[in-house]
């Protein structure tokens, strides 16, 4: 019978056997802490992992149940324009044509025999030069003769009922021999600038100067009345009125002869 050989003892077996041992050493120090650690946290009361991962779970349901359930109040400010559209009904304005006021066709006629002769003349104090005041004469009527032609003129005026009309065209005649007619239509001018403004009758009429031929002693009919005669340096007047819807108009037949 064949003897078996005897095993020879390797030097390397207590080695490999220590390592084996000090790994169950390990596993068994692993598995004892694991123990240990689950002992301590299941004696001071906290909840397993399993447990928490439960409760974690709970909570974020709660948290999304909150945020579902959360009313938010939105407070919406309605601003409402009310328009009001204002019809305006514009009547078209009425019309009213006023026809200017003209001249009577027939003229009335004064007589001034008051004669302004070169003694009756005196400086005027509102006259400066001919480029300062080119139409103020630099002599004028004496104030008394001024006064007293304007109250000779005034009567008539009255005699003749006119007080209250206005003269639209007037024409002064300067009597005058026919050697001096530039005197006389000088006179002329002294009356239309000194006199007649202070007459209501011929305040705002067109005025104009003429001669009025020489003297004649034969005895006029004016509008105010019969006049003996005429004398040098005298005036004459025809003047057409301004037409008045209050009074008839003077005819064109009418048209005194006065001088």
């Amino acid at each position: 019978m064949r003897r078996r050989p005897r095993a020879t003892i390797s030097h390397d077996e207590p080695v490999g056997l220590a390592g084996w041992l000090y790994t169950d050493l390990l596993l068994g120090l692993a598995i004892v802490f694991l123990g240990c650690i689950t002992f301590v946290k299941a004696v001071s009361g906290e909840p397993e992992p399993e447990a928490a991962v439960e409760t974690t779970a709970t909570t974020s349901s709660t948290t999304s149940t909150t945020t579902t359930t959360s009313t938010t109040t939105t407070s919406t400010t309605t601003t409402s324009t009310t328009t009001t559209t204002t019809t305006t009904t514009t009547k078209p304005p009425i019309v009213t044509t006023t026809i200017a006021p003209g001249v009577e066709k027939g003229f009335y006629c004064f007589r001034l025999n008051q004669a302004l002769n070169a003694g009756d003349m005196t400086s005027n104090p509102d006259y400066i030069d001919a480029d300062e005041t080119p139409f103020v004469s630099p002599m004028k009527p004496s104030d008394e003769w001024i006064d007293k032609a304007v109250k000779d003129l005034l009567q008539q005026i009255r005699d003749s009922d006119l007080i209250l009309r206005e003269a639209g065209i007037t024409l002064v005649f300067g009597t005058s021999p026919r050697d001096s007619t530039t005197r006389a239509k000088k006179n002329a001018n002294y009356l239309i600038e000194f006199v007649l403004p202070k007459l209501r009758l011929f305040h705002d009429s067109a005025t104009r100067a003429f001669w009025g031929g020489s003297a004649n002693s034969t005895r006029h009919k004016t509008t105010s009345g019969w006049v003996e005669g005429e004398i040098d340096n005298s005036f004459t007047l025809d003047f057409y009125l301004m037409t008045d819807s209050r009074s008839e108009a003077l005819p064109d037949t009418e048209k005194t002869k006065c001088g």
